[in-house]
């Protein structure tokens, strides 16, 4: 696996990328697939002291692309949070735990960014 700046080794040693204070990385998830036979990625969120993984992003990218695929979702989710304090529903709602979806809300201009500047490479 190739990294390149803006993805990094996290933490975790995943791929990924900074964002604030927290992590955002991806890594493949050895023997998973989707009904279409998409491989899954294994994900974790480190953010202000929370933890989040899921094992249900799928895709066949690289560690780039499912990176900017991740930092997409999570922008959705601020999309939503935001929907939400208006008093809206949102489809994306339920995306990501709620502290996950107000940290994306506070930080949705550097993972936008981010996700750009990923998939632009």
């Amino acid at each position: 696996m190739e990294i390149s700046a803006p993805l990094e080794i996290t933490p975790s040693l995943m791929a990924g990328v900074r964002v604030g204070d927290g992590w955002v990385g991806v890594e493949p998830a050895e023997g998973m697939v989707d009904h279409y036979g998409k491989p899954a990625w294994r994900y974790q969120i480190l953010a202000e002291g929370i933890e989040h993984e899921g094992n249900d992003l799928h895709g066949w990218g690289d560690a780039r692309e499912m990176c900017a695929s991740l930092l997409c979702f999570l922008g959705a989710a601020a999309e939503a949070y935001r929907a939400g304090m208006g008093g809206r529903e949102s489809d994306n709602a339920d995306l990501f735990p709620a502290p996950i979806m107000e940290w994306a809300y506070q930080n949705e201009d550097e993972l936008s960014l981010l996700a750009c500047e990923l998939e632009d490479e």
